[in-house]
């Protein structure tokens, strides 16, 4: 049985191959009837990625792995470890780091946007409306 770490580490790591794997174009992600969520579909798994505003109004993302079925399965989330600011008194206060995971997550997210909007085919569409030469690079 995997424990909760092993699995969170899984799932970092399939996020950064998915992230690998979006940038190279290898893989397409596609809008969802969530504005703010996006899809990719596999044969035998889907992944899902998305964010929103917490309480105190800082981005938090997650990716959501589904079954063939499209059943959640598992998911990582922007999170923020604690650790006690005083070895004496664990109760005095905590100071919190991000996730290993977090930048993943963003990161992603925005590939994973960029694939679904096809942000390269309305960018050629603008300049030539605009009758803009791109730069070269």
């Amino acid at each position: 049985m995997s424990t909760e770490k092993s699995v969170n580490d899984r799932l970092h790591e399939l996020a950064k191959k998915s992230l690998e794997r979006t940038l190279a174009g290898q893989i397409s992600w596609r809008t969802t009837d969530d504005e703010e969520a996006f899809l990719f579909a596999g044969a035998k798994s889907s992944l899902i990625v998305d964010k929103w505003r917490d309480s105190d109004g800082d981005l938090s993302y997650v990716l959501r792995l589904l079954n063939p079925r499209g059943t959640l399965v598992e998911s990582l989330q922007t999170a923020y470890v604690g650790e006690p600011t005083r070895a004496d008194d664990p109760w005095a206060g905590k100071t919190f780091e991000p996730a290993r995971w977090n930048e993943t997550l963003e990161l992603l997210y925005d590939a994973a946007r960029r694939s679904a909007l096809d942000i390269d085919a309305v960018l050629d569409a603008a300049l030539n409306d605009l009758d803009i030469e791109e730069p070269p690079f």
